[in-house]
């Protein structure tokens, strides 16, 4: 037997909306999780504002938060009225409510619709990533570089001198900048690109315009600032621990600072549901994102998309084409404490050569296996990948040649750099053996004439 209860329901604004049935993002009272909060245009329009704040309000004890009980009032309020109101003056109640009456919605289940209110998790993922802040905070800083004397096309070639590891290698930015229609255009490319673009566009803000024109620094530091939520958000997302407080303050310096230099022009309702982030790490202890749900949609696209005239088979046959790719995936499933820092060759085989002869070394007659790519603590670490690494307590940043196992034991034979000033690493080519375990982060880097530029992701 398994027993459960219903705690969080994760979702972007529109999913959330469709199960809800509150307003979302078009409605005058937007936000699912507050009672007070008005669209900043509807908020022009009143005479009175009473206790309503805009959602461009950065006071989180102004927020009349909603909880399961005053939901459910909401939602019987307009079950009752429903049955003597006009299909217009109902539609005006809802408006006013913030919230839709369906007959049958989820909110009127009986079990389900007490706990789903206070269940709901806004996703960091698609606030920042999808189309969210961070798309519109690169487009509105790259616009301000240009204005600033440099364009679009150099920062461009900036983020694609950089080479991304091989884990993360598939989502490498191209042309983020140079293919906008307009000068503050969001940037274009996808939420795992945009993930990989911000290090290195914060890299090019610290290296080239921060000192050269200090008439925009505003623009910079609301960027700075944005960045800092990222790296806050995906530490939360690597299970590293970081207090509500410390978010709630890192979100909210970012919201001030990019209000102080673009006004609330380009402020969407995405802006006001980050304030809730700190809300929900407070009551979970941790932060959901969709990444994996975003990765399972392309399976259902691969089948769904190559089907022109489904009949009424089209369901069934779907789900068999689906089913197939899991079942087979299942077959291969090798189940590993990935995340425990226990490493494992990828695809090893005997070792030969000159990594036979070094293997003897070390270990004797002991059959020694290889590998050009290992895994370890959530990490597929790849030769030629740039990494942190920890030699003699020192934190390094080496270069992978190769990786070795004998019996449960993992090495991997590295270059260590010599560390420069800042993001500058002197490239050397002298090996060493690690233990893998000793490897603890990725690393972008770009090298030119014998120097490489170096920040870790």
């Amino acid at each position: 037997m398994f027993f459960g209860r219903l705690k969080i329901l994760v979702a972007d604004e529109v999913a959330i909306k469709q199960s809800l049935e509150n307003k979302g993002s078009a409605g005058k009272l937007f936000c699912c999780r507050c009672a007070n909060v008005l669209s900043k245009s509807s908020f022009r329009t009143i005479r009175r504002s009473g206790d309503f704040v805009p959602s461009t309000c950065l006071d989180w004890e102004s927020f009349q938060l909603h909880t399961n009980d005053t939901v459910r009032n909401l939602v019987q309020y307009l079950v009752a009225q429903s049955e003597s109101l006009s299909h217009a003056d109902l539609a005006k109640l809802e408006t006013a409510l913030g919230f839709n009456y369906r007959k049958g919605g989820l909110l009127l289940h009986a079990k389900f619709g007490r706990e789903i209110p206070e269940a709901v998790h806004f996703d960091w993922f698609h606030i920042y990533l999808v189309h969210g802040l961070a798309s519109t905070e690169a487009g509105l800083l790259c616009g301000a570089l240009v204005d600033c004397g440099f364009p679009s096309t150099r920062v461009d070639s900036f983020v694609e001198s950089f080479k991304w590891p091989r884990q993360f290698a598939g989502s490498t930015p191209k042309k983020v900048f140079s293919d906008r229609d307009g000068r503050y255009d969001a940037a274009k490319c996808s939420a795992s690109e945009m993930l990989n673009l911000l290090p290195v566009l914060r890299l090019f803000v610290l290296l080239f315009a921060w000192g050269h024109d200090v008439t925009d620094r505003a623009a910079y530091t609301s960027f700075l600032n944005l960045v800092a939520v990222i790296d806050m958000l995906v530490a939360i997302n690597r299970g590293k621990k970081v207090r509500p407080q410390e978010l709630k303050a890192a979100v909210l310096n970012h919201l001030r600072s990019f209000l102080s230099r673009y006004q609330d022009e380009s402020w969407v309702p995405k802006a006001h549901m980050a304030q809730h982030l700190h809300e929900f790490l407070t009551r979970h202890g941790t932060l959901i994102s969709c990444f994996t749900h975003e990765r399972k949609h392309r399976l259902v696209k691969r089948f769904a998309s190559q089907m022109v005239s489904p009949t009424n088979a089209f369901e069934k046959g779907l789900c068999q084409d689906i089913l197939h790719v899991q079942l087979g995936n299942l077959k291969e499933l090798e189940v590993q404490p990935r995340f425990q820092g226990v490493a494992r060759l990828e695809d090893p085989k005997p070792a030969a050569g000159q990594v036979k002869e070094l293997g003897q070394q070390l270990f004797g007659n002991a059959l020694v296996h290889t590998s050009l790519v290992v895994n370890c603590g959530g990490l597929s670490i790849g030769k030629d990948d740039v990494v942190h690494c920890v030699i003699d307590g020192v934190v390094t940043v080496a270069k992978i040649w190769y990786h070795f196992q004998e019996r449960q034991r993992v090495l991997t034979c590295l270059c260590p750099w010599q560390h420069v000033h800042d993001h500058v690493y002197r490239v050397l080519d002298e090996p060493c053996i690690v233990d893998t375990s000793a490897i603890n982060r990725l690393c972008v880097f770009s090298i030119k004439d014998g120097s490489g530029l170096v920040v870790p992701v």
